[in-house]
């Protein structure tokens, strides 16, 4: 934390949760439109995080793309004042894993 502060960055006011499932489906479903699905490569894992509409849809389209893919999670950060949105993730089977608060540098 010290790092990002000295190089100006801070943490947002908002917390997000952090929610995952390594859940796997056998239904193909299409990726929606107002729906981006972002590659990631770490060490501890791979898989697809949702970016854009998060809707009960967007949740069962990244488990069904990382079934195909062969990938280990499928993640995103919502809002924890989006209740909303929250109830379409835990119904779509992904866990709450961490709290997160993005850090930004204003310019």
């Amino acid at each position: 934390m010290k790092v990002f502060t000295s190089c100006g960055y801070q943490p947002e006011s908002q917390v997000c949760g952090l929610y995952v499932s390594s859940n796997d489906s056998d239904v193909n479903i299409a990726i929606p439109s107002n729906l981006h699905l972002g590659a990631v490569d770490t060490i501890n894992y791979r898989g697809v995080w949702l970016e854009g509409e998060l809707s009960g849809d967007a949740f069962a389209a990244a488990i069904s793309s990382k079934t195909r893919l062969g990938l280990d999670i499928a993640g995103a950060t919502v809002l924890l004042t989006r209740k909303d949105v929250i109830r379409k993730a835990l119904s779509a089977n992904y866990l709450l894993i961490d709290h997160y608060r993005f850090w930004i540098r204003h310019l």
